[in-house]
């Protein structure tokens, strides 16, 4: 890339380059094995043949407390029986639909493969089973159109979905920078060093004290469940992209296009 843009740069009006699409993963780490699930269960007084009831009920719980935001503000709750429908678009239509531009948008619920845990006489394995996943669609002040999902059986991880090009137009917002969006690209930004600046920011961000609030909107009895047993998430990456954008002077894209197109395919 830095080879590229210094062979082009007279032709070349600035460029932009950041995190684009990035997954988050929760997980509580002291629950991602068998002992701890075992430990889990003997600070609660359980069996391990206990476990099957118990986090049935848990799960049940989780459940309705996690959708019980969206009941009370009458927004649509969905259960997708398709694996291939997309949810995101089916989310944008209903926030097109309601005219959110804000907070909440719906829920979504489907079944997917998942690692849990199983008892063995008296031990626990980690077992992959189809379970419910709660999916949070929310446009949020600062990170724009987000989506967060939690597994409702131990160890119930998250994920949570951001958009980086999202987080930078919020930015710019705030800062009153003038620029125009077309999808996930910028094709004019009034000031192309100051929104790099902005962009810059991204990689100073407390992500774990960000992050946090959505793991207890997902999961408002997580208190409740581990009062006698300590669990943290831990937040890492768990899918990033970088990209970079470069914004060519008038008429030079015109002639470059069909050179550069040719020598890809080729």
């Amino acid at each position: 890339m830095k080879q590229f843009i210094a062979k082009f740069d007279s032709q070349i009006q600035g460029t932009l380059s950041g995190f684009d699409r990035v997954v988050f993963r929760g997980s509580l780490r002291r629950l991602t094995h068998p002992q701890g699930m075992k430990m889990y269960l003997i600070r609660n007084g359980l069996l391990c043949k206990q476990y099957q009831d118990h986090v049935k009920k848990v799960s049940q719980d989780l459940k309705d407390a996690s959708l019980e935001p969206f009941r009370r503000q009458q927004l649509p709750i969905e259960f997708i029986r398709d694996p291939k429908a997309d949810k995101d678009q089916i989310a944008r239509a209903h926030a097109d639909k309601l005219g959110i531009r804000e907070g909440n948008v719906c829920a979504l619920t489907c079944l997917e493969l998942t690692p849990t845990f199983q008892h063995e006489k008296t031990t626990m394995a980690v077992r992959y089973r189809p379970t419910l996943m709660i999916y949070h669609y929310q446009i949020d002040p600062e990170m724009g159109w987000v989506n967060a999902r939690i597994q409702t059986w131990f160890p119930f991880y998250i994920h949570l979905c951001m958009n980086g090009r999202e987080w930078l137009a919020r930015r710019m917002d705030r800062q009153g920078l003038r620029y125009s969006r077309q999808g996930n690209c910028f094709p004019w930004i009034e000031d192309l060093p100051g929104a790099q600046r902005l962009f810059d920011e991204q990689l100073q961000v407390n992500w774990t004290e960000r992050l946090q609030p959505f793991a207890e909107r997902l999961n408002p009895l997580h208190a409740e469940i581990f009062q006698k047993f300590d669990a943290e998430y831990y937040w890492s990456a768990f899918q990033c992209e970088w990209a970079s954008d470069i914004l060519f002077r008038p008429g030079a894209l015109h002639r470059l296009e069909p050179l550069l197109l040719r020598h890809g395919l080729l």
